[in-house]
Protein backbone atom coordinates (compact mmCIF):
# COMPACT_ATOMS: atom_id res chain seq x y z
CA UNK A 1 0.00 0.00 0.00
CA UNK A 2 1.43 3.90 -0.41
CA UNK A 3 1.95 5.69 2.19
CA UNK A 4 2.89 9.09 0.32
CA UNK A 5 1.49 11.34 -1.92
CA UNK A 6 4.28 11.60 -5.11
CA UNK A 7 3.12 13.81 -7.44
CA UNK A 8 5.00 15.78 -10.67
CA UNK A 9 3.97 18.95 -11.97
CA UNK A 10 2.62 19.50 -15.47
CA UNK A 11 6.50 20.52 -16.84
CA UNK A 12 8.38 17.64 -14.78
CA UNK A 13 10.58 20.41 -13.12
CA UNK A 14 8.89 19.77 -9.63
CA UNK A 15 8.28 17.23 -7.55
CA UNK A 16 5.87 17.23 -4.58
CA UNK A 17 6.01 14.45 -1.99
CA UNK A 18 3.67 14.67 0.93
CA UNK A 19 2.54 12.22 4.05
CA UNK A 20 1.10 12.18 7.17
CA UNK A 21 4.17 11.42 9.82
CA UNK A 22 1.59 11.65 12.60
CA UNK A 23 0.00 13.47 15.06
CA UNK A 24 1.26 16.20 16.79
CA UNK A 25 1.09 15.49 20.35
CA UNK A 26 0.99 11.76 20.18
CA UNK A 27 0.38 10.89 23.81
CA UNK A 28 -2.65 13.45 23.98
CA UNK A 29 -5.57 11.36 24.37
CA UNK A 30 -7.58 14.68 22.54
CA UNK A 31 -5.31 16.28 20.35
CA UNK A 32 -5.70 15.87 16.46
CA UNK A 33 -3.30 17.96 15.05
CA UNK A 34 -1.30 15.40 12.32
CA UNK A 35 2.62 16.46 11.42
CA UNK A 36 2.60 16.64 7.42
CA UNK A 37 5.83 15.51 6.00
CA UNK A 38 6.37 18.09 3.06
CA UNK A 39 9.50 17.58 0.33
CA UNK A 40 9.99 19.77 -2.38
CA UNK A 41 12.57 19.17 -5.30
CA UNK A 42 13.00 21.86 -8.10
CA UNK A 43 16.00 23.78 -10.08
CA UNK A 44 18.25 21.26 -8.43
CA UNK A 45 17.36 22.25 -4.54
CA UNK A 46 15.16 20.62 -2.46
CA UNK A 47 13.31 21.66 0.97
CA UNK A 48 11.31 19.64 3.28
CA UNK A 49 9.62 20.42 6.03
CA UNK A 50 7.23 18.69 8.97
CA UNK A 51 4.35 20.84 10.00
CA UNK A 52 1.37 20.64 11.88
CA UNK A 53 -0.86 21.89 9.10
CA UNK A 54 -4.10 20.03 9.58
CA UNK A 55 -6.06 18.04 11.55
CA UNK A 56 -7.81 14.74 11.03
CA UNK A 57 -11.17 16.41 10.25
CA UNK A 58 -9.75 18.68 7.61
CA UNK A 59 -7.35 15.40 6.49
CA UNK A 60 -11.18 13.68 5.80
CA UNK A 61 -12.18 16.56 3.93
CA UNK A 62 -8.77 16.66 1.68
CA UNK A 63 -9.72 13.07 1.36
CA UNK A 64 -13.15 13.94 -0.01
CA UNK A 65 -12.10 16.40 -2.49
CA UNK A 66 -10.38 14.25 -4.25
CA UNK A 67 -12.53 11.45 -3.90
CA UNK A 68 -15.18 13.27 -5.56
CA UNK A 69 -12.43 14.68 -8.42
CA UNK A 70 -12.22 11.25 -8.85
CA UNK A 71 -15.22 10.60 -9.64
CA UNK A 72 -15.52 13.96 -11.66
CA UNK A 73 -17.91 15.12 -9.31
CA UNK A 74 -17.12 18.61 -8.33
CA UNK A 75 -16.35 19.63 -4.97
CA UNK A 76 -18.45 21.06 -2.16
CA UNK A 77 -15.70 23.89 -2.46
CA UNK A 78 -13.41 24.18 -5.27
CA UNK A 79 -10.28 25.17 -2.61
CA UNK A 80 -9.47 23.12 0.29
CA UNK A 81 -8.13 25.11 2.91
CA UNK A 82 -6.80 24.20 6.75
CA UNK A 83 -6.83 25.82 9.79
CA UNK A 84 -2.90 26.46 9.64
CA UNK A 85 -2.10 28.65 6.22
CA UNK A 86 0.26 27.39 4.93
CA UNK A 87 -1.31 24.43 2.58
CA UNK A 88 -3.86 25.36 -0.12
CA UNK A 89 -4.99 22.50 -2.52
CA UNK A 90 -7.35 24.11 -5.49
CA UNK A 91 -9.40 22.63 -8.56
CA UNK A 92 -8.69 24.27 -11.34
CA UNK A 93 -9.94 22.05 -14.58
CA UNK A 94 -11.04 18.61 -15.64
CA UNK A 95 -11.28 16.98 -18.89
CA UNK A 96 -11.89 12.97 -18.79
CA UNK A 97 -8.19 12.03 -19.28
CA UNK A 98 -6.96 14.63 -16.12
CA UNK A 99 -7.91 16.68 -13.27
CA UNK A 100 -6.05 19.72 -12.91
CA UNK A 101 -5.15 21.15 -9.53
CA UNK A 102 -2.86 23.42 -7.81
CA UNK A 103 -0.98 22.76 -4.57
CA UNK A 104 -0.06 25.99 -2.72
CA UNK A 105 2.59 26.59 0.19
CA UNK A 106 2.86 29.09 2.03
CA UNK A 107 4.38 30.31 5.44
CA UNK A 108 6.25 27.33 7.12
CA UNK A 109 5.57 25.21 3.95
CA UNK A 110 7.05 27.90 1.54
CA UNK A 111 10.23 26.85 -0.17
CA UNK A 112 13.34 29.22 0.32
CA UNK A 113 13.99 28.97 -3.64
CA UNK A 114 11.68 30.56 -6.49
CA UNK A 115 9.40 28.34 -8.18
CA UNK A 116 9.64 28.56 -12.63
CA UNK A 117 6.85 27.27 -14.13
CA UNK A 118 5.12 27.84 -17.34
CA UNK A 119 8.09 29.66 -18.51
CA UNK A 120 8.23 32.38 -15.35
CA UNK A 121 9.02 32.41 -12.58
CA UNK A 122 5.52 32.58 -10.10
CA UNK A 123 5.17 34.88 -7.42
CA UNK A 124 3.28 32.11 -5.28
CA UNK A 125 4.42 28.50 -4.83
CA UNK A 126 1.11 27.05 -6.57
CA UNK A 127 2.37 24.13 -7.89
CA UNK A 128 0.21 23.44 -10.89
CA UNK A 129 -0.38 19.14 -11.36
CA UNK A 130 -2.39 16.98 -13.72
CA UNK A 131 -3.63 14.04 -12.41
CA UNK A 132 -4.19 10.66 -14.15
CA UNK A 133 -7.26 8.67 -12.65
CA UNK A 134 -4.90 6.22 -11.16
CA UNK A 135 -3.25 9.25 -9.45
CA UNK A 136 -6.15 10.24 -8.40
CA UNK A 137 -7.38 7.00 -7.11
CA UNK A 138 -3.69 7.01 -5.38
CA UNK A 139 -3.82 9.91 -3.43
CA UNK A 140 -7.56 8.60 -2.16
CA UNK A 141 -5.78 5.37 -0.88
CA UNK A 142 -3.04 7.52 0.51
CA UNK A 143 -5.36 9.69 2.39
CA UNK A 144 -7.74 6.48 3.12
CA UNK A 145 -4.49 5.00 5.01
CA UNK A 146 -3.60 7.97 6.87
CA UNK A 147 -6.89 8.38 8.07
CA UNK A 148 -6.92 4.66 9.41
CA UNK A 149 -3.75 4.86 10.72
CA UNK A 150 -4.57 8.33 12.62
CA UNK A 151 -8.21 8.28 13.18
CA UNK A 152 -9.74 11.05 14.72
CA UNK A 153 -9.40 11.20 18.58
CA UNK A 154 -10.66 14.50 20.41
CA UNK A 155 -13.72 15.67 21.97
CA UNK A 156 -14.86 18.24 19.05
Amino acid sequence: MYETIDLWNVEGNAHLTLRVAGYQFPDSPEEDWLLIDLAVYHAGQCFEHIDPAMEVNELLDLRNWFHDLLHRRLPKYATVYFTEPCLTFCFLRSSPEHVRVGIELDAELKPPFPLHQFGFESPTWRIVFDLSNEQLRTVVAVLDQSLSQYPARGVG
